[in-house]
């Protein structure tokens, strides 16, 4: 199984669009056909979307929902890294939920645990290019040369 850390690209619809909006309601529906008590998060909330408890007020399930208006393709849903930090930080009680078809009559809710947990490898598409370390040109001691370093800085010298 393979995870990825990215954002807006996948399967999932938009945050607050027509096919959220109706994913999220299917998954309250389905938290409280199951006899939990669902409480929708706002949509800003780091690292899931609902938090669903049992009478006595106790955390049975922290829920991030993806919602697709269509198939769960091969572009897949994607987690952000506060996600996945809140699933590493509670993996009994972290769900991702990815509800297919969420605004049409073929809707399916798959429920997954602790995702990350699950996850045996992560992938790295090209966008972590930009991250590299930069090349600097050394001397023969291995010492990187000055003028690659304010290159690098973009340093220039002062006009006189």
């Amino acid at each position: 199984m393979e995870g990825r850390v990215h954002d807006d690209f996948g399967d999932e619809a938009s945050e607050g669009s027509s096919v959220d909006t109706a994913g999220v309601s299917l998954v309250l529906d389905y938290e409280r056909s199951c006899g939990r008590i669902p409480e929708e998060q706002a949509h800003n909330n780091p690292g899931y979307d609902v938090l669903s408890k049992d009478a006595d007020g106790v955390v049975l399930r922290r829920i991030e929902i993806k919602s697709i208006g269509g198939a769960w393709t091969l572009f897949g849903v994607w987690m952000s890294a506060t996600q996945l930090d809140e699933n590493r930080t509670h993996p009994a009680d972290f769900w991702l939920y990815v509800v297919e078809h969420a605004d049409d009559d073929d809707a399916v809710i798959h429920r997954i645990h602790n995702p990350a947990g699950e996850a045996t490898k992560f992938g790295f598409d090209d966008g972590w290019q930009a991250l590299r370390e930069p090349e600097i040109e050394r001397d023969e001691t291995g010492q990187a040369l000055l003028s690659s370093t304010r290159r690098l800085l973009g340093w220039r010298k002062p006009e006189e």
